[in-house]
């Protein structure tokens, strides 16, 4: 793939952004032109072994109660729910729902930035198939590094990796539960 040049005005911002992450000085007021930018030419213009398949989801999203669970297993209400069926039909629902094609679904996408000091930050967001209008990004923001923000959207977002199902605990899906 060709190295696209940045144009001067966008490395401009971009310059200011990496000294603002790394230095503290202020926030450039013509982001949105970098983040525009980065859309056309880092998201739309990669090369298909350039994506990743990371997909996050919020366990909020779903539906973890005794009601749904006694309509999916077809379940009267003189069947005694106990905490093994609960967490036997959550571990099914989450698998479920990460493996079917689901809207909220989102893609961390992180795009390196360097300046010519040879300086790094990567601008962060999330991405979610728009149908035939591609890629949408909603960007959080510019982090250390890659690890940083995922790490961030585990523990300050409360995300999970869908890739890491298998690590969700009982507690956890217990925790999300709707009791009768």
């Amino acid at each position: 793939m060709v190295k696209e040049l940045m144009p001067s005005e966008i490395a401009n911002i971009r310059d200011a952004v990496i000294d603002h992450a790394l230095c503290g000085s202020p926030l450039p007021n013509n982001i949105k032109d970098l983040y525009e930018w980065l859309i056309i030419h880092k998201i739309y213009g990669r090369e298909l072994d350039e994506i990743t398949y990371d997909f996050y989801f919020h366990m909020t999203y779903i539906e973890f109660s005794d009601e749904e669970l006694r309509s999916e297993e077809e379940l009267d209400s003189s069947v005694a729910i106990d905490d093994k069926m609960r967490v036997a039909y959550g571990r099914q629902a989450i698998e479920n729902y990460v493996n079917g094609l689901n809207d909220h679904l989102l893609s961390p996408e992180t795009i390196k930035l360097e300046n010519d000091r040879g300086e790094t930050i990567y601008a962060c967001g999330m991405g979610f198939m728009a149908g035939q209008g591609g890629i949408e990004m909603t960007w959080d923001g510019f982090y250390e590094s890659r690890e940083k923000y995922l790490e961030s959207l585990r523990t300050e977002h409360g995300m999970r990796d869908s890739a890491e199902i298998d690590q969700i605990t009982d507690e956890e899906i217990l925790a999300q539960w709707k009791y009768d």
